[in-house]
């Protein structure tokens, strides 16, 4: 819902002698007010809100697919996709990553399951995950370490990455560090991502498409930004 931030919650469950951290979904607001989805604790990964903020997909730890639940109706829906889900505009489908190594790849499905994966391509020894789609559907961003030789990781490791949906090529953007988490704006005159090309992890905003500048918009130890409906703020932790 309009004017209000979606984030997941920790609580700690102790059992004999290990402790087991599940994670709650709330919503809090920009008082700091938290209420609850609703949603039992479990060990949710990944949460993404539809755009019209009535689903949610998500991952559970030790699990192989990524889940739908109907915020309202609280029907479930199981994907073929492995982690990171990313919802398409619109809310009818979702971009999804096949897996870690030896499964790694993109996919596109609808998000009730009720059609196969689109395979969108695939690494046998790498790793790929997507993190957004532009608004006018053509670009989907995602990140990972592509050209390293089987079991060894790559010399300059989640290179950001831009695949133009028309023809699935993709587009690799070499930043010094570790990038991940691109985010278009909501006018697509902006991409936010976090990387540590300064030093530490922070948030960085380009110009896209060109990508010609670069501006630091948090304190080091950013990560995983968000762009307000409005596109006029950045949320990210």
């Amino acid at each position: 819902p309009m004017g209000r931030r979606f984030r997941v919650g920790r609580s700690i469950a102790r059992q004999d002698v290990s402790t087991v951290i599940t994670l709650e979904p709330v919503w809090v607001t920009r008082a700091g007010q938290v209420s609850s989805v609703g949603l039992p604790a479990n060990t949710y990964r990944w949460p993404r809100l539809s755009p019209d903020a009535r689903r949610m997909a998500f991952g559970l730890r030790g699990g192989d697919w990524v889940n739908v639940i109907d915020l309202r109706a609280r029907t479930t829906y199981r994907t073929e996709g492995r982690t990171e889900p990313t919802w398409a505009p619109g809310g009818r489908s979702l971009y999804m990553s096949l897996g870690n190594r030896p499964l790694g790849g993109l996919g596109r499905q609808i998000a009730d399951g009720s059609r196969p994966i689109d395979t969108l391509v695939a690494f046998p020894a790498d790793d790929a995950w997507p993190t957004d789609v532009s608004r006018d559907g053509r670009w989907l961003a995602w990140y990972g370490s592509v050209g390293s030789a089987p079991g060894q990781e790559a010399s300059d490791p989640n290179d950001l990455y831009f695949m133009d949906l028309t023809d699935r090529q993709s587009r690799r953007v070499v930043i010094a560090g570790s990038q991940r988490g691109a985010r278009f704006s909501r006018d697509g005159r902006w991409v936010a991502y976090e990387s540590t090309e300064s030093g530490a992890s922070a948030i960085h905003v380009r110009p896209w498409p060109a990508l010609d500048a670069n501006y630091v918009v948090s304190d080091t130890g950013a990560t995983e930004p968000a762009w307000s409906p409005d596109g006029r703020e950045l949320y990210f932790r």
